[in-house]
């Protein structure tokens, strides 16, 4: 369901719902694209936009009204592109606009086996001292372990639901992710115990259907719904018990970056073990659920920098790593 509230609309509305209503239909999440044609309504509503189609100078227009940061501008008309693509399969031929080029410098913050020890030995201690029935003091210690040990996204690992977990066969099943694409992710021994440890704990709930077969796997203390907002502050205050301090950028870690992480030292031990880089590459980009292995290049540029101890491995092995990480960097620069 897509509704903005207004007091009139444009005469593009109509087809936002088909649209959003088409996505729902086909299972793809929604709610980027809520959010984009909801601010793409409101500028068109606010102007007296009565055409059925996007002409080339109310999308620039719209471009034109736009705050934000650059990344933020270009997610933004990403969506609408999309949107425009839509109008044109249903016959309201619409001007289409060019992908943006823009390109993020932000560089992840890659955690060391140190810091990660530390980041486990402080959430395992943590406690709440005050009644807050909506805590999620249970769930962090496994969430995090989760997250890094399979490298899924945060809201990927918040969806799971009990049926998901497969001890038999050692996997986890991700219906919910970015690409809409599901995919099992492999569990160790050691991250099934502590699974099994934490769903111990939580059955001791005096709460009902916790332990049933569609309810999640996470949940806070009243058997609801863990919230993404809610575990980044207490990531945040974690970090800070542990004494990070902010990065170079002005802000402190995030807890996406244990999935960067994840890959990172995932890929540190398959180099180590003398695999070919050129078979890490497909491998790792099945593990962190990308749809392409270039997408993968993000991960892969900052190893030679986040462990150089690598290059002083043998140049059999090490020399395709830099060779190929270079070969991503030049063509960022194109």
């Amino acid at each position: 369901m897509f509704e903005v509230k207004l007091k009139s609309h444009s005469s593009l509305y109509p087809y936002m719902q088909d649209y959003i209503h088409e996505r729902e239909i086909k299972g793809i999440c929604t709610g980027e694209a809520k959010t984009i044609l909801s601010n793409f309504e409101c500028y068109s509503a606010s102007v007296g936009y009565s055409c059925e189609h996007i002409s080339r100078e109310h999308y620039h227009n719209w471009i034109d009204s736009l705050e934000g940061n650059e990344a933020h501008k270009s997610l933004y008309i990403r969506g609408v592109i999309l949107f425009a693509k839509y109008l044109n399969l249903r016959g309201k031929i619409s001007f289409v606009g060019m992908h943006p080029p823009y390109k993020s410098d932000f560089t992840p913050y890659i955690y060391s086996e140190e810091e990660i020890a530390t980041l486990f030995s402080t959430v395992d201690k943590w406690r709440d001292y005050s009644i807050n029935p909506g805590s999620i003091a249970l769930v962090m210690p496994t969430l995090l372990r989760l997250i890094y040990s399979t490298g899924m996204r945060i809201g990927e690992a918040l969806s799971i639901t009990n049926i998901d977990v497969d001890f038999t066969r050692h996997s986890i099943c991700l219906r919910k992710t970015k690409n809409n694409h599901e995919r099992y992710c492999a569990i160790t021994p050691t991250m099934e115990i502590v699974i099994k440890e934490y769903i111990r704990y939580r059955n001791m709930l005096p709460v009902a259907g916790v332990d049933a077969p569609h309810a999640l796997l996470f949940c806070n203390n009243i058997g609801g719904k863990v919230n993404a907002k809610a575990v980044r502050v207490r990531f945040h205050n974690i970090l800070i018990a542990s004494g990070f301090k902010v990065t170079p950028s002005g802000y402190l870690p995030r807890i996406h970056d244990l999935r960067h992480t994840a890959c990172v030292h995932t890929m540190k031990k398959m180099i180590a073990a003398g695999k070919d880089i050129y078979c890490c590459i497909p491998q790792l980009a099945v593990y962190m659920g990308h749809c392409d292995p270039k997408d993968t290049e993000y991960y892969l540029r900052l190893t030679p920098t986040a462990f150089p101890e690598l290059l002083a491995m043998d140049a059999k092995t090490t020399m395709p790593i830099t060779e190929i990480v270079n070969l991503f960097l030049s063509k960022q620069k194109v």
